[in-house]
């Protein structure tokens, strides 16, 4: 693979394995609140990682709740 689509393939992968673990914090936490600074701070990524995340499993069809001030 060149270089840049052999970045794009690690990225892609990199992305599905935070995804998951979003997923994983989510599960464990039940019907808690987990904010996405306690996910950031879990997984070493950015709120802003998180907030991706989070778009694009509702993307595939997850039912995330949000509420201000308390998490996902």
């Amino acid at each position: 693979m060149e270089g840049s689509m052999l970045s794009a393939a690690i990225s892609l992968r990199e992305g599905s394995s935070v995804r998951a673990k979003v997923l994983e914090l989510l599960r464990k936490a039940g019907t808690n609140f987990v904010s996405g600074e306690e996910i950031a701070t879990r997984l070493g990524v950015s709120r802003t990682a998180v907030w991706k995340h989070i778009q694009e499993l509702r993307n595939t069809g997850y039912d995330i709740v949000s509420r201000s001030r308390n998490g996902y």
